[in-house]
């Protein structure tokens, strides 16, 4: 495992997200093995997120006995993994885990501690990955407020690293058979890969992750992010089947009026003027509950489609909209992309002509057509 993926591992141990700069940096190779035992690592995951337990709460909730419940957390004790938690409770003691992160640098190290890092970080990676598989399988059961709350994996550093950690956290979660993982991982290599311009590779990771999901609203998630993708490539059917899936399917507002803001931007781009009204109008059914940036992005690409229909006047009209939502909310990106937009227009220069879609390399073009061929199988 890289450097960074282990970082990544042991920040998401930490269920003490107000105590951040406390971080524990693991040398010791006896520390080391001491949690990568299964029955620890299970009795510390247990302590973070259901706090404080005396030896034999533990031993039920595991089922282990007492004694040697109360070994291993005195063993967990001695490396500074948890501590006393008050006063006893009768002839018990309730012990809680010490907050902060666990950090181990494996670069950092050589001969036996780097041996006890690794075996370490695999215990924990797979600890981790349980508990994803775990929330994901239980989810639906959970109050509708807490549905949306989960396991979201990200990586720090610049998209290079990001792309390396996402392909690392990807063959982990195949090779050990994680499926929600690997949905994940395949989803965040997908979308990384698009914001380095590298669109045209991310697309079958997208659909992949897709393939992989067992939840709906990730399902649709990994569907409207491919949508966006295919478009950006000028692969504009198959962006449409995929978006028109997600309005079917979809029902969350917000993700709702994304998949249909696309439509309509893809409706302009083939220049059917017919179906780019009806997806205008249908866009923002309830216009005034959408967020700044969704209805920025209404706005804008209302412009952009009047300006490939040649109505320039509406265009900048809705562009000049888009401009001062954005500009309210201090949405950045959004006002210098429609202000570059607003001047073309005094230039006479079309959108496609200043946001050109990336070309499709031949070599791709195989996996593009296997993507385009799934979507339509599933819309039909």
């Amino acid at each position: 495992m890289t450097a960074e993926v282990s970082e990544h591992y042991f920040r998401n141990m930490s269920s003490d997200t107000r105590r951040t700069s406390d971080v524990q940096a693991l040398r010791d190779a006896r520390s080391m093995r001491a949690l990568a035992h299964p029955v620890r690592l299970q009795v510390l995951e247990i302590l973070r997120d259901e706090g404080a337990m005396t030896a034999t709460e533990m031993g039920e909730r595991i089922g282990e006995s007492p004694a040697n419940t109360a070994f291993h957390l005195r063993t967990l004790a001695k490396y500074g993994f948890v501590e006393e938690a008050g006063p006893a409770k009768g002839r018990s003691r309730p012990w809680r885990s010490v907050p902060g992160a666990l950090l181990v640098r494996e670069e950092e190290l050589s001969g036996e501690t780097r041996r006890a890092a690794a075996t370490m970080v695999s215990a924990l990676r797979a600890a981790l990955f349980r508990q994803i598989e775990r929330w994901s399988s239980e989810r639906a059961s959970y109050p509708t407020r807490w549905q949306a709350v989960g396991f979201e994996i990200e990586f720090r550093g610049n998209l290079t690293e990001a792309e390396v950690g996402w392909r690392a956290l990807l063959n982990d979660a195949t090779s050990e058979g994680f499926r929600t993982v690997q949905a994940q991982a395949e989803h965040g290599l997908g979308n990384t890969l698009d914001r380095r311009g590298e669109t045209v590779e991310g697309v079958p990771h997208l659909w992949r992750a897709y393939e992989l999901y067992e939840d709906e609203s990730a399902r649709l998630r990994a569907l409207s992010d491919l949508g966006l993708s295919l478009l950006a490539i000028g692969q504009v059917a198959a962006a449409e089947q995929a978006l028109n899936e997600v309005v079917r399917r979809e029902s969350v507002a917000d993700n709702l009026a994304n998949a249909k803001i696309e439509l309509m931007n893809c409706a302009s781009f083939r220049r059917d003027r017919v179906s780019f009204e009806r997806w205008r109008e249908r866009a923002l059914d309830h216009g005034g509950e959408a967020a700044p940036n969704i209805r920025t992005d209404y706005h804008l690409k209302a412009g952009v489609g009047l300006a490939r229909f040649e109505n320039f006047g509406r265009a900048e009209h809705e562009l000049r909209r888009a401009l001062e939502i954005a500009s309210t909310h201090d949405l950045h990106e959004f006002v210098f992309r429609i202000e570059r937009l607003i001047s073309g227009l005094r230039e006479c220069v079309t959108p496609d002509d200043l946001e050109a879609p990336v070309p499709e390399p031949r070599d791709a073009t195989e996996a593009l057509r296997e993507v385009s061929a799934s979507l339509a199988a599933l819309g039909g």
